[in-house]
């Protein structure tokens, strides 16, 4: 996140010859997600959950990197 997009953030790693490889960490579905803070710690709630796996690869590409999927601790390694 920040104030520039990401595919503009992509142009500007190849316009430096900075190559990306994107990940996609995690499933699709639904999570636990911090809502806010509660006395005893955080609050929670179950909140769908997604990548945006057609904004990895377009990184990548144009990087002339690579996008790889880790749906666990054994794909990510």
């Amino acid at each position: 996140r920040g104030t520039i997009d990401a595919l503009s953030a992509a142009d500007a790693a190849r316009a430096l010859g900075i190559r990306v490889f994107t990940v996609g960490v995690g499933s699709d579905g639904v999570a636990p997600v911090p809502i806010g803070s509660a006395p005893a710690g955080f609050e929670y709630a179950e909140l769908p959950v997604g990548l945006d796996e057609e904004l990895l690869r377009e990184i990548a590409t144009r990087t002339g990197g690579e996008y790889f999927r880790a749906t666990d601790a054994d794909a990510l390694a």
